[in-house]
C-alpha cells in the first residue's frame, strides 16, 4: 500500500503545497549506485562562493558571482586622510575567464534591485569611480605591477582562488581619480545627500567640500558617506542598504544579453 505526504515547495517567491504518493523506498547508497548518469554529462569546475551562474563558451567561461548588500569602507589614494563608509545595495559581478590562458579580465560589477532570480534580471549602473562606466562597466584593477594584480593574474593560483581575491580587492579598493562616474548613472536620492546637514559638522568638513566641490571622482564616494553618516544613528546597516536598493539607478541591460555580448 503506498503512502502520501505533502510537502511546502518555496520558488521565486512563492509557496506551494504539493501533494506526493510514495511508490518505492530504497536505500540512499543503493540509489547512487544504481543512477544512470550519461557519458555526456557536464560537471563544472570548484566555483568561488557566491557564485549563481556559470557559462562555458568554446575558449572562455563566464562566472556571475552574486554579493549581498553591505557597508564597505573604501580609501582613498588622493585624499590619504579620509575613509568613505559606503552602503552597497545587492550587486553582481560578472568575470570573464581565457580556458587557454586562464587570465581573468575583463570582470564588471553591476548593482541589482535584489537577489537574481533569472538570466532576465535587470543590471544597474554603480557609483563607484575605478570603472568604465561609458564603455561597459568593466572593473579598473590597478596597474599590471600591482601585487594584488599580479596576483589575481597569477597561473600558478586557481581560478577559484583568484577570483575569491578579485571580489575581495573590489570590496577593499583605494580609489584613485582617474576615472570619473558619468552624473546621469547616480540617483537623484544621492545627488541631494549633502542637502540635509549633519551635527557636528566640524567633523565633516571635508566630505562636505568633496561633495559639493568640481572633483568629479571622489564626489559620489562622498555623498554617499555622508548618506550613511546622517542616518547611521536611527536605522540598522540592513536598512540603510535596503532604502539603497529602492533608489532610482540607472538600467544598464538585462543580464542574459550582457551575458551574451560579453561572454558568448
Amino acid at each position: 500500500m503506498f503512502s502520501s505526504f505533502e510537502a511546502i515547495v518555496l520558488s521565486e517567491g512563492r509557496a506551494q503545497v504539493v501533494s506526493f504518493n510514495v511508490q518505492k523506498t530504497m536505500d540512499a547508497a543503493e540509489f547512487i549506485k544504481n543512477v544512470d548518469i550519461k557519458k555526456d554529462s557536464y560537471e563544472t569546475p570548484l566555483l568561488p562562493p557566491g557564485t549563481i551562474f556559470y557559462r562555458c563558451a568554446k575558449e572562455y567561461a563566464g562566472y556571475v558571482i552574486e554579493g549581498a548588500p553591505r557597508i564597505c569602507s573604501f580609501s582613498s589614494q588622493t585624499h590619504k586622510d579620509m575613509t568613505f563608509q559606503v552602503p552597497i545595495p545587492w550587486h553582481v559581478f560578472i568575470a570573464k575567464v581565457d580556458l587557454r590562458t586562464g587570465v581573468i579580465r575583463p570582470t564588471y560589477m553591476f548593482f541589482t534591485k535584489g537577489p537574481i532570480k533569472g538570466l532576465d534580471d535587470m543590471l544597474y549602473h554603480t557609483w563607484l569611480p575605478n570603472q568604465y562606466h561609458d564603455r561597459d562597466g568593466s572593473l579598473c584593477l590597478g596597474h599590471d605591477d600591482d601585487t594584488h594584480r599580479i596576483e589575481i593574474g597569477s597561473a600558478d593560483v586557481s581560478i577559484r582562488r583568484r577570483l575569491q581575491m578579485l571580489v575581495s580587492h573590489v570590496y577593499n579598493s583605494s580609489f584613485n581619480d582617474s576615472l570619473t562616474v558619468p552624473k546621469k548613472f547616480v540617483p537623484l536620492e544621492l545627488r541631494t545627500t549633502a542637502d540635509h546637514k549633519l551635527g557636528g559638522e566640524q567633523m565633516h568638513t571635508n566630505y562636505y567640500r568633496l561633495a559639493n566641490g568640481s572633483e568629479v571622482s571622489h564626489k559620489w564616494l562622498a555623498l554617499s558617506h555622508l548618506y550613511f553618516m546622517r542616518n547611521v544613528q536611527s536605522k540598522t546597516e540592513a536598512q540603510l542598504c535596503n532604502e539603497v536598493n529602492d533608489w532610482d539607478m540607472a538600467q544598464h541591460m538585462p543580464l542574459n544579453q550582457f551575458l551574451t555580448r560579453k561572454v558568448g
